[in-house]
C-alpha cells in the first residue's frame, strides 16, 4: 500500500500545465505546498488529471502535447507507468486527446473510464492497465459529425 504524503483532512489539486503536472496540498486552505511530478516535459501538455482512491489512491494523467497519452501513477508521482495496452481505434489510430477520465462507481472495482476526440468512450477493467473502446457508441449512427 502507498503511503499517503499528505496529512489527513489535507486538500490535495492536481493541476496539469504545459510543464508538466503539479499537485498542491494545504491543510488549511491558506498555505500551499507545491510539488511537481515526474510527468511532462517541454513537449507536455497536461490537460487532465485525477486520482482514483479506489486502488491505492493511484494518479492518472493525460499527456496531449506531441501525441496523446495516458499514464498512471502509484507513488503520487514519483513514477509513471503507461498502459499495457492504450487507447487504439480499430485502424490503429490513437485519439487525438484524451479529455476526461473518471474512475468508476465503488461498487464497480477496476472500472475506469475516459472521453476522447475523436467523440468516443474508453473503458478499463483493470484499473487503466488495458484499455478498450465501447463499441455501441463507436458505431453510433452520426458520431463522426459531433
Amino acid at each position: 500500500m502507498t503511503a499517503i504524503p499528505f496529512k489527513t483532512g489535507s486538500i490535495l489539486l492536481l493541476v496539469g500545465t504545459k510543464q508538466g503536472l503539479f499537485l498542491l496540498s494545504s491543510t488549511d486552505r491558506q498555505h500551499w505546498q507545491i510539488e511537481k511530478t515526474r510527468l511532462g516535459d517541454r513537449s507536455s501538455y497536461i490537460y487532465y488529471a485525477i486520482f482514483d482512491p479506489r486502488k491505492d489512491y493511484r494518479l492518472f494523467a493525460t499527456n496531449n502535447g506531441a501525441h496523446s497519452s495516458l499514464c498512471y501513477s502509484d507513488d503520487f508521482g514519483h513514477r509513471w507507468q503507461e498502459p499495457l495496452k492504450g487507447m487504439q481505434f480499430p485502424q490503429g489510430v490513437p485519439p487525438n486527446e484524451i479529455w476526461c477520465i473518471k474512475p468508476g462507481q465503488a461498487n464497480e472495482p477496476g472500472m475506469v473510464y475516459a472521453g476522447t476526440d475523436p467523440a468516443c468512450l474508453w473503458e478499463s477493467h483493470d484499473w487503466g492497465e488495458h484499455w478498450e473502446v465501447n463499441e455501441a457508441l463507436l458505431n453510433y449512427p452520426g458520431r463522426d459529425t459531433w
